[in-house]
């Protein structure tokens, strides 16, 4: 096993870096403890063979994965290394020569199985907070050049302040931005773009990626930049600082782009150091500066940056990742809430809106019916089918009967027809009018014989939307044309019992 693991490191290959290659002990390990203890106390008892790793003894150590997760000893994740780890080892020995573990193994033995993600979703900063990092840290950094320490490529205040920066600006992963090196960074000829290329190790099909970003942040609505360009509020700007303290310290393209990975402790030093300019939570108490939360700050601004257009940032992450790690932060929540309200009024709005006006001829030409569709937002063909009355529902034309706004996609209409005239999927042509006109006079003449209270409830919305939305939208003459058939026309109109009581 400890030479399949080193034929599994380099470039390239499985284990890349030598974090990675310290993880495959600490990941390892436990298998070896829990072996031990299971030949001692259960391994006889079972029937399986310990003196030989079989697949059986593979699936009892699993096993025992999952039940200490089911106890609560371990986190899902935990285990779904532990068994990562000891899979991928197994699965390079396997494939090197199948019959090297012996008897019984197969391929569908080495499948990485899915683990819960049961550990605390860390929150990220928010607006005001992470723009309050941001301006105390550019402002330290500007201090820093203006004594002589910028350029001091020993001082940790500089990198500790510019990673901080980089990271809330960027938003790449924090393995990627240790490890990046100094020919990875490179300023355009002009001087105004600086290209970014990392490599993200946990996606094997993806060779590299490639960022660009531009040292001039846009200005805010109406106020004119104050910033030059390169200065430290960009991230182009912050990145020719670790240019130029990298050069410093006589590195080549080759050479990593930091002097050396800045941990933990590095970060509750550098949180003391704000706290003492000041720097608080929304709430007013101290604000830690955690490198977890760069990453999904930077997401999650730029989630509701977009307004939740969701292909404008998944430009990096399956929609699983994305909606573990950062949709689902509370800081999402508002967005989230302003959507279901603002889908609510559309809604709203989309089920209170009159019907559509279509003045044409039914032998209107191509050109007319066009015209008249760009100017209501309709295809064409609804708007031929209403001019033949294909789809004619008596008072009007409707456009799509099972698609009603009064009832669920899919299902028929379930409205009286005098409701079409308070509907926005009605459109009323000429062919329609001399209906209309004959159900005004027939309302009207019902209020004469009903009280006027139980008449305004059942008719004044439908004879107000006639008078002062329909006719007037009618050329006079085809009104008048359209009052002449309508009194033409014998015959009472049918209205139901419950309307008249």
């Amino acid at each position: 096993m400890l030479k399949t693991v080193y034929s599994m490191s380099g470039v390239g290959n499985v284990i890349e870096s030598g974090s990675t290659a310290q993880s495959y002990p600490a990941y390892s390990a436990p298998f070896f403890r829990w072996l031990k203890a299971y030949q001692k106390d259960k391994g006889t008892d079972t029937g399986i063979d310990t003196t030989i790793f079989s697949p059986e003894l593979w699936l009892a150590y699993k096993r025992s994965l999952d039940a200490q997760v089911a106890a609560n000893n371990i986190q899902s994740k935990t285990a779904y290394q532990y068994k990562g780890a000891m899979g991928r080892i197994l699965r390079t020995i396997w494939n090197a020569d199948p019959t090297a573990l012996g008897p019984g193994w197969h391929w569908r033995l080495f499948m990485r199985e899915d683990f819960e993600d049961d550990t605390k979703q860390r929150e990220p900063y928010s607006a005001a907070e992470a723009r309050r990092i941001l301006d105390l840290s550019t402002k330290l950094l500007a201090e820093a050049a203006a004594d002589g320490r910028a350029e001091d490529p020993t001082n940790l205040l500089v990198n500790v302040a510019s990673y901080t920066c980089l990271s809330l600006r960027l938003g790449i992963e924090s393995e990627c931005l240790d490890t990046l090196k100094v020919g990875e960074v490179k300023p355009s000829e002009d001087g105004t773009v600086m290209h970014v290329t990392y490599r993200r190790r946990r996606v094997r099909k993806r060779q590299g990626r490639s960022r660009t970003t531009d040292p001039i942040d846009p200005p805010p609505a109406g106020e004119k930049l104050a910033e030059q360009i390169g200065s430290f509020g960009t991230a182009g700007g912050l990145l020719a600082l670790m240019l130029r303290r990298a050069q410093l310290r006589g590195k080549l393209l080759g050479d990593r782009l930091w002097s050396r990975r800045i941990d933990a402790k590095d970060f509750a030093w550098y949180t003391g150091i704000l706290a003492g300019r000041g720097l608080r939570c929304d709430y007013g108490r101290e604000l830690k500066i955690d490198r977890t939360k760069f990453r999904v700050t930077y997401k999650t601004a730029k989630n509701v940056k977009s307004r939740g257009m969701l292909p404008l940032v998944a430009d990096d992450n399956t929609p699983a990742v994305r909606a573990r790690h950062y949709d689902g932060s509370e800081r999402m929540k508002p967005l989230y809430e302003q959507a279901i309200e603002d889908a609510a009024l559309e809604a709203l709005a989309y089920a209170q809106q009159g019907p559509k006006i279509v003045d044409l001829p039914s032998n209107a030409d191509d050109e007319a019916v066009s015209a008249t569709s760009d100017e209501l937002d309709i295809p064409v063909e609804q708007i031929k089918a209403a001019l033949t009355g294909e789809t004619d529902v008596w008072l009007s034309s409707c456009r799509d009967f099972y698609n009603s706004p009064f009832d669920a996609p899919g299902r028929p209409c379930s409205k009286a027809f005098f409701k079409c005239l308070g509907c926005g999927n009605a459109l009323v042509t000429r062919r329609n009018l001399p209906r209309v006109i004959r159900f005004l006079g027939h309302i009207e003449e019902k209020r004469a014989e009903m009280s006027e209270l139980d008449w305004r409830l059942k008719f004044s919305k439908t004879h107000a939307s006639i008078l002062t939305e329909i006719l007037p939208r009618f050329p006079p003459a085809i009104v008048a044309e359209a009052r002449i058939v309508a009194q033409g026309t014998d015959g009472a109109i049918h209205i139901p019992p419950e309307l008249l009581t």
